[in-house]
């Protein structure tokens, strides 16, 4: 029924942080820091989109008792492709330690009444004012999940070892 309806044209995104990008983005996300002109959690987030390659609801989501320090895992269970355990690096681990943490919130990332979640719409306000500061232009959130993939792949990673910890279903869609 659909065989005259022309399809919308996809435009595939092969972009990704360089390390001169990366190093800008980190400056201004520590200025923000310092200056507080940013929420904590914002900046907490965009730091951990880039250490862990997770998708922005993967991050937003997690909870304390969704983290294993003493076996590196986050355990992911609102994830795209169902629940599944994220290993997380030692550098990472102790990122996640440092964050603070208020023993009646639930949230690693809270919203500012630490109530719920931090809103996806509020990380995504900021990254634009994070990413004019950086002269970003060009650059997504989703980008930094591409990053941690190509950076995989640079280092040797094979495709199924970047698959899985980009949390992908196939290899397809890791090659692409």
């Amino acid at each position: 029924p659909v065989r005259h309806i022309k399809r919308y044209q996809e435009v595939t995104r092969d972009r990704y942080f360089n390390d001169e990008e990366l190093a800008r983005l980190g400056s201004v996300l520590h200025q923000a820091q310092s200056e507080r002109s940013e929420p904590l959690s914002v900046i907490n987030a965009i730091r951990l989109l880039a250490l862990t390659g997770c998708r922005l609801g993967e991050v937003i989501s997690l909870q304390w008792s969704d983290i294993d320090f003493e076996g590196h895992q986050l355990k992911l269970r609102d994830s795209k492709t169902g629940p599944r355990s994220h290993t997380i690096g030692a550098e990472t681990t102790e990122f996640l330690r440092a964050l603070p943490r208020t023993n009646d919130c639930l949230w690693v990332l809270p919203h500012s009444q630490r109530d719920r979640p931090l809103p996806d719409y509020t990380l995504k306000k900021a990254w634009r004012r994070l990413r004019a500061k950086a002269g970003l232009k060009d650059l997504r959130l989703h980008d930094l999940r591409h990053t941690v993939g190509t950076f995989a792949g640079q280092t040797g990673a094979n495709a199924f070892a970047i698959r899985d910890k980009l949390g992908h279903k196939t290899t397809a869609t890791t090659n692409r």
